[in-house]
């Protein structure tokens, strides 16, 4: 009982912390508005190092990299990754070397501060309702940022899942990728094991991240078999993370 309630008490001041910590920096940045692009990025990166890092102090949500080796460090590339908490979504920003650019849904740009800042970075936004012209714009905005140092992060599930469960991935990343012949990284990752999805706790602990071998896409002329191959190690990889965890505990 004691550890359950230490663990909802860290928690809460962890959220209090962020949320405190969100608005002020939003007051900065509020400054950046007619910077450039690259310059808003470097900024506005900090903030997610400071959520990842303080749930790791506050909360003791640490975690575990395995095939750090598959992050090419030239050229852009296309990650694909499993989506269970908000953790990941900090994690990926926070740790690889290259300029990360996220696709996400527009509404979360009415957020207030958090939104506001996440619409000064220049991703790619995109309205979910539109379908095939969504997909459109996505890959005209992808493009335009092909230039050697970035990375595009995906969830291919379309929203999150619960730690022990993968969702069926959507083919648009796929077509995304064979239309500008960028390579994936698959990543499969197990954070709502500690962070779930609507829930006010954050549990100590070690979550793991594995990278695979990326996956060539001109290897790929359909985009279910690019899905597939996605997919296929993804959902191996977590149940190789699953079984590990069983022994251990």
């Amino acid at each position: 009982m004691a550890k359950i309630s230490t663990t909802y008490i860290r928690s809460i001041i962890y959220r209090l912390f962020i949320t405190i910590n969100i608005v002020l920096c939003s007051f900065i940045y509020i400054f950046l508005i007619f910077l450039p692009a690259k310059y808003k990025y470097k900024v506005l990166s900090y903030w997610p190092k400071i959520a990842l890092y303080s749930a790791k102090f506050i909360c003791g949500l640490n975690w575990t990299i395995k095939g750090i080796e598959h992050i090419p460090s030239n050229g852009d590339f296309i990650i694909l990754s499993n989506h269970q908490s908000t953790w990941e979504t900090l994690f990926f920003i926070s740790i690889l070397p290259k300029n990360v650019c996220y696709v996400y849904k527009r509404e979360l740009h009415w957020i207030p501060f958090f939104g506001w800042g996440l619409a000064l970075l220049n991703m790619i936004p995109i309205n979910r309702s539109k379908g095939a012209a969504a997909l459109r714009q996505m890959i005209k905005k992808w493009k335009n940022k092909l230039d050697g140092t970035h990375c595009l992060i995906i969830f291919p599930e379309g929203s999150r899942s619960p730690s022990n469960k993968i969702g069926k991935f959507k083919l648009g990343s796929a077509i995304l990728a064979l239309e500008t012949k960028s390579n994936i990284v698959p990543v499969a990752l197990n954070s709502g094991k500690f962070w779930k999805a609507g829930s006010i706790a954050i549990h100590p602990g070690d979550i793991n991240v594995s990278i695979g071998p990326m996956i060539q896409i001109e290897k790929y002329t359909k985009a279910e078999e690019v899905t597939k191959s996605a997919y296929e190690w993804i959902k191996h990889e977590l149940l190789k993370i699953e079984t590990e965890d069983s022994k251990n505990s």
